[in-house]
């Protein structure tokens, strides 16, 4: 059974609960294992450690959390990762330039909900080659039915899309 880590900040587990939950149903779908991993504070080389541990096929953050984790070399700890990963980021891209600005690994995929964003960052981050779009996800502790379905599809299409794209090479 493959396994999945969902890592966020846990100061932000109100703002993402519903999400966690959801990929939680995708994954059981895809027949994965699910693996929570809320950040306590800035992820450090322990932290790293500790994902590295757990020895997950896959890796979804939100709003990049733990990317300031690095190596004792000083590089981006998701670099050296086994796991494919899956980052959603928000609307923030300043808090994530210096992040972005770094050499990043092929295993790693960058899905944003904003088109302006994308193009912007596309244009200013052309070394990230897995940066792509994806739709509107709505966060908050009170989600209506609508949003919680939307969300799902949006996830699960997410998901999916790395998933096929890793296990099957893009073939269909």
């Amino acid at each position: 059974m493959k396994k999945i880590v969902i890592i966020w900040e846990e100061k932000k587990q109100n703002l993402f609960a519903s999400l966690i939950k959801q990929v939680k149903k995708i994954a059981k779908e895809l027949d994965m294992e699910t693996i929570f991993f809320p950040l306590k504070g800035k992820g450090n080389h322990s932290t790293y450690e500790s994902l590295k541990k757990l020895d997950a096929d896959y890796l979804l953050s939100f709003d990049m959390a733990g990317f300031e984790m690095d190596t004792l070399q000083e590089v981006c700890a998701y670099n050296i990762l086994y796991a494919k990963q899956i980052h959603i980021l928000f609307q923030n891209e300043q808090k994530y330039r210096e992040y972005l600005l770094q050499d990043m690994a092929l295993n790693l995929f960058f899905f944003l909900s904003d088109e302006e964003l994308l193009q912007k960052c596309k244009q200013e981050y052309p070394h990230i080659l897995n940066l792509e779009a994806m739709p509107f996800l709505a966060t908050g502790k009170k989600l209506t039915f609508e949003q919680q379905e939307k969300n799902r599809k949006a996830l699960k299409m997410v998901i999916e899309k790395v998933y096929y794209e890793v296990e099957t090479a893009g073939v269909r």
